[in-house]
């Protein structure tokens, strides 16, 4: 896939056990350790989202330590 192919292609967002997000081609398979969260979306309105839902960057093992 070249860089225009992928731009234009369904993403997916994808969280891990840490709760650390990503975004991803949704033609690719889904790494290991890793799951779909919410429906494909354009790249950008992905990038959108995780802005909004993750708020805290620390891993969710440091957050649990630290509340």
């Amino acid at each position: 896939m070249t860089n225009s192919t992928l731009t234009h292609a369904p993403w997916v967002i994808l969280r891990n056990h840490e709760g650390r997000y990503s975004v991803f081609p949704l033609a690719h398979a889904v790494p290991a350790g890793w799951q779909v969260q919410g429906e494909p979306a354009g790249r950008e309105a992905c990038l959108a989202r995780i802005a909004e839902i993750w708020t805290d960057m620390r891993p969710s093992a440091l957050q649990e330590v630290m509340a």
